[in-house]
């Protein structure tokens, strides 16, 4: 038996709307019965084991070497649900997964650090949000009540792996295909932010998205890749909204690079491992928005470009060092270039 429970506080990272948005939320809270095997982790999984909870879809890659996100680990599946999911062993080389609950909510963010700030204007004559806006692209939100509108997501997914217990060496490989639906409800409101979800967003303040229906589906294919030092994680993504198809993938290519100690601070060695991470994402939307949709980036076809250093400074301190390049194609405008840069520590406390 597992459990766990996870609490964010003063998350900006995940705040949506950033200056409005919960300053206190649990991101995971879960208990499951029997074991179950991570990509490319060494362990026994039962033929059969049930996790009840807030927990991230069974989709959602285990492993990000830098503190930002790919665009398409923003867009789907970024935030935990609430959710019964089931799984197990098919063998030694194969597994399976389930799961059914409450679908996140369809809003959209900017696809840098920050989400920006949507929704928070009263009117024109109010002052301008503190984040603005940014360019948004659709997303799952996080779930904030148990009321699943009528609508429940259900997923399931075929995996197969070839891992080595440590410290054999060779070529270790996960790969999983997996599939999610559910019906957009009608709307669905959202904390912090005057805009309401789902179909009421694709409605656009009577300027419509051309969509049809309320189904919402997502199929891809996620590949853990390791070979000595390096590992390679990458997702291939279709995502159906309405009609309004896109895809895509990201993919993220790292080494790590065990290090002797750069120096001595008394006597602990400070500088303990190195990983630099280079990261591609690719979005092509395969539908127009009208120019009177509130958010004209939504339909922008999107390439990101990631590159970064993760240092381990310290047992349970790391230092990332990261940088972010955006190539949008916006139509009758040409290729913007908005870049960002970012520095993250992260402390780990241990009893």
């Amino acid at each position: 038996m597992a459990a766990k429970v996870e609490l964010h506080v003063l998350d900006l990272y995940n705040r949506n709307p950033t200056s409005s948005d919960d300053r206190l939320f649990v991101r995971q809270a879960w208990i499951r019965f029997g074991q179950r095997a991570e990509a490319l982790r060494w362990a026994s999984e039962s033929r059969l084991f049930v996790l009840a909870g807030v927990a991230p879809r069974f989709s959602k890659p285990t492993v990000r070497a830098l503190e930002s996100y790919g665009m398409w680990l923003t867009a789907v599946g970024r935030f935990e649900m609430p959710q019964i999911q089931v799984g197990g062993a098919l063998g030694r080389r194969a597994y399976w997964r389930a799961q059914v609950g409450k679908g996140n909510p369809l809003y959209y963010r900017d696809t840098n650090v920050l989400a920006g700030d949507n929704g928070t204007r009263a009117s024109t004559l109010t002052r301008s949000p503190t984040y603005e806006t940014g360019f948004p692209i659709f997303y799952d939100a996080k779930a904030d009540d148990l009321d699943t509108h009528g609508q429940l997501e259900w997923g399931v997914g075929l995996g197969a792996r070839r891992v080595r217990p440590e410290p054999a060496h060779g070529l270790e490989v996960d790969a999983l295909g997996w599939y999610f639906h559910r019906r957009l409800a009608d709307s669905v409101t959202l904390r912090g932010t005057s805009d309401l979800g789902d179909l009421e967003l694709l409605r656009g303040h009577g300027y419509p998205l051309p969509f049809a229906g309320r189904d919402k589906s997502e199929a891809g294919v996620n590949l853990a890749v390791r070979y000595a030092r390096w590992r390679l994680d990458a997702q291939l993504v279709r995502q159906d909204i309405a009609k309004l198809v896109r895809r895509g993938f990201d993919a993220e290519l790292s080494a790590l690079f065990h290090l002797p100690g750069l120096f001595l601070v008394g006597e602990t060695p400070v500088g303990n491992w190195i990983r630099p991470v280079v990261r591609v994402s690719i979005i092509d939307n395969l539908f127009d928005a009208p120019v009177t949709y509130p958010a004209l980036s939504i339909d922008w076809d999107w390439r990101k470009y990631d590159v970064g250093l993760r240092l381990g400074v310290l047992r349970d301190v790391d230092l990332t060092v990261e940088y972010s390049r955006h190539d949008m194609i916006v139509p009758s405008v040409g290729t913007l270039h908005p870049y960002e840069f970012l520095v993250t520590l992260r402390v780990g406390l241990r009893q």
